[in-house]
């Protein structure tokens, strides 16, 4: 059984603050955990993992003040890989670092800068680190990982064994520090996947350059070898960790556990997270207690997602050569909301609709 003593790291710093304030509230009124950290950024050269979106000129800045008020930590998502000395003197990096309580870090050189300059920020070393290393899953690897950063995230593929069945390597896990392994718990990739070293490195070349081309060159790889966005639409179904699972892993010891899906509908990451923190005993009562919740967040997400594609799309008109950026965002439309639309149909259909009066009668 799942306890309340696990430390969750969800996603959607900035982007989704209002959805995660909302859930924040919602488990204390219902007595329920929630979670512990928030990570994310704005935009900005440090940035890794997904190609991050343009700020509008009237978007607000961050702000940290309002997770630190409800006891939750903001960690800043700096885990590109393609970084030099030059990118060091990034503005917009340095000043999130003033507020921040901690960074995901994929660089071993931004690594050692934070630690030097910004010595209270905690450092977590990043999946990524692991992928475009190509390392083979082996404790040394990690207790490596644990003697030069405070924390370490461990990917799902590299918490199974390579059998049919994704049984969970126990021999493998029980060797990990239980103080700073950090434990993924869904994945929107596939198992082992060949190409995501590529991407990952594509991601934080666009994110450093910003250009039509270096954006060009992350959509078209996704297009052509991404499997999960081909085969899967969403998070890997054999890469997610099963109730069962996350309560032995905590019986042997961890208690820091993270959801990804930055690229995901908030409403989505807060399902499955529901999912965890729900007691046991409740469970059956999961979807047709909560469903017009999830229903309203997918609902009521579309108006915020369109508003910000839109400012994105002005922001983006705002700054030469406008035609071709036009012709950028325009060709983008079609697919975005699409998968927009995809998205929310597949949460609506894991969530019936509340029972009518007589249905329940």
């Amino acid at each position: 059984m799942i306890t309340n003593s696990i430390r969750w790291k969800v996603p959607g710093f900035y982007f989704e603050d209002q959805a995660l304030l909302h859930f924040l509230q919602m488990c204390e009124y219902s007595g329920l955990p929630s979670f512990a950290e928030v990570y994310g950024s704005i935009p900005c050269k440090w940035d890794g993992g997904r190609t991050a979106h343009h700020l509008a000129p009237s978007d607000p800045p961050p702000n940290f003040a309002q997770y630190r008020n409800r006891g939750v930590q903001v960690y800043l998502t700096f885990n590109s890989n393609q970084l030099t000395e030059a990118d060091l003197d990034d503005e917009v990096g340095n000043r999130l670092l003033q507020e921040g309580d901690g960074a995901i870090i994929a660089s071993p050189l931004l690594n050692d800068y934070i630690r030097d300059k910004y010595p209270r920020v905690s450092r977590t070393a990043s999946t990524i680190l692991s992928i475009i290393a190509r390392k083979d899953r082996t404790i040394e690897h990690y207790q490596r990982l644990c003697d030069e950063y405070d924390k370490v995230v461990v990917g799902t593929t590299h918490l199974f064994n390579t059998d049919k069945e994704r049984s969970l390597d126990l021999k493998f896990i029980d060797q990990l520090d239980r103080d700073k392994i950090e434990i993924m718990v869904n994945d929107n990739c596939v198992f082992d996947c060949a190409f995501r070293a590529r991407h990952h490195q594509l991601v934080g070349r666009h994110n450093k350059l910003r250009t039509n081309e270096s954006m060009r060159e992350v959509v078209q790889f996704f297009r052509s070898f991404c499997k999960a966005h081909l085969a899967v639409r969403g998070m890997a179904p054999d890469l997610i960790l099963t109730n069962p699972m996350v309560a032995t892993l905590q019986e042997m010891g961890f208690k820091r556990f993270k959801l990804v899906g930055r690229d995901m509908p908030v409403a989505y990451i807060l399902t499955e997270m529901l999912r965890y923190i729900i007691p046991e005993r409740l469970q059956s009562h999961f979807n047709m207690g909560l469903a017009h919740v999830i229903h309203s967040a997918v609902i009521n997400s579309f108006v915020p997602v369109l508003g910000g594609h839109i400012n994105r799309a002005l922001a983006m008109f705002s700054q030469p050569p406008a035609p071709e950026s036009q012709r950028q965002v325009i060709s983008s439309f079609t697919p975005l909301l699409q998968t927009q639309i995809n998205q929310a149909l597949a949460i609506a259909r894991r969530t019936p609709p509340i029972p009518s009066k007589d249905t329940q009668e």
